[in-house]
């Protein structure tokens, strides 16, 4: 009994040394892939989106600044797709995050660039424990701003009490009243987890959501939960960064619909006193045209002088017509004139 037992260990053994003698000549000769560590697996995908640089068109200065500070330091979200081969780690940078992401930028007229970009932090109901995650936010998100060359403006505490979320019109009305390229909102509110779960304490739950409104294009990100006090810079990164890959995909998008419509309209404005007279004689194009469903672009900038163009697939007679109607209406006192002319 004791033989067969003896022998039956020196049988496993004997198949143990076999198999270790195996894999080494397999990992030796390139034949079985050497697993790689967490460590080694995130430098190669950090180096993936480093090396996409040279393949990105027009990546310099503003876009050459962004690319190195936000986009490799969050490498992992630039990266559509990773697998495991035989040859070694393959991963498939998401060049589309990239070019959206890059893409939200202050405008490069230089008088436009002066217009302010509003930020606003909203703590809804009675989230007192929010105040602290707010005072973290708030700086943030106006050095991403800024880093981007805006100027960033606060809204005073009486007009963040009555800011709607998500009424597009509303958001409208206020961006041009204040003459502001746009609003960021960090959206801070709690819910009681008693009203979530039935299961675990009954302290309360925290979220946060911002939403953009630029360029009258309108992005709402998803709620995510957060526990109350400062926000790790990664989990603030993360926020603003699919925030502005969303603008920034809506950005292209318009830009990619604008090429393919034939039916344009050009509008000269010129001779106004000020930057300010021009936002506002825009902002209401903005407005009157807005049920048509066109869309608006800067095209040419000079002194005293922008050109826009407007892009619709029907109702030109109508646009034009409409369009007459609110040059008549802006110039009738003062110097500025406005002429609707067809491509």
């Amino acid at each position: 009994m004791m033989q067969k037992i003896i022998l039956k260990y020196k049988i496993l053994f004997l198949l143990t040394l076999c198999l270790t003698h195996l894999g080494t000549y397999l990992i030796a000769y390139g034949q079985y892939p050497v697993v790689p560590s967490n460590e080694l697996i995130e430098n190669q995908l950090k180096l993936a989106v480093l090396d996409s640089q040279k393949k990105i068109p027009d990546l310099k200065d503003l876009r050459k600044i962004l690319f190195d500070d936000e986009v490799v330091p969050q490498y992992r979200r630039f990266i559509r797709n990773d697998q495991r081969t035989v040859e070694g780690l393959k991963a498939e940078v998401d060049f589309d995050a990239i070019h959206h992401f890059l893409s939200f930028q202050a405008p490069l007229f230089k008088e436009k660039a002066l217009s302010p970009f509003l930020l606003a932090i909203k703590l809804n109901g009675n989230c007192l424990r929010c105040q602290e995650s707010a005072d973290s936010m708030g700086p943030f998100i106006q050095g991403k701003l800024e880093k981007r060359g805006f100027i960033s403006q606060w809204l005073k505490p009486v007009e963040v009490k009555s800011l709607p979320l998500d009424s597009e019109e509303e958001l409208t009305s206020l961006i041009q009243k204040k003459n502001a390229q746009g609003i960021l909102i960090v959206n801070l509110f709690s819910s009681a987890q008693d009203e979530l779960d039935t299961v675990g304490s009954f302290e309360d739950r925290y979220f946060i959501q911002l939403s953009v409104f630029f360029s009258n294009l309108f992005v709402q990100g998803q709620k995510k939960n957060f526990l109350a006090g400062k926000f790790p810079n990664e989990i603030q990164s993360s926020l603003f960064t699919d925030l502005i890959i969303d603008l920034g995909a809506k950005m292209v998008s318009r830009s990619s619909q604008l090429q393919g419509i034939k039916e344009e309209l050009k509008v000269e404005i010129s001779q106004f006193k000020d930057f300010m007279e021009y936002s506002h004689a825009k902002n209401q194009i903005l407005s009157q045209l807005n049920e048509f469903g066109v869309a608006i672009e800067e095209r040419e900038f000079s002194k005293g002088q922008v050109v826009l163009g407007i892009a619709l697939k029907d109702n030109k007679e109508a646009v034009k017509t409409r369009l007459e109607a609110i040059s008549f209406e802006l110039t009738s006192n003062s110097r500025m004139k406005i002429e609707v002319r067809s491509f």
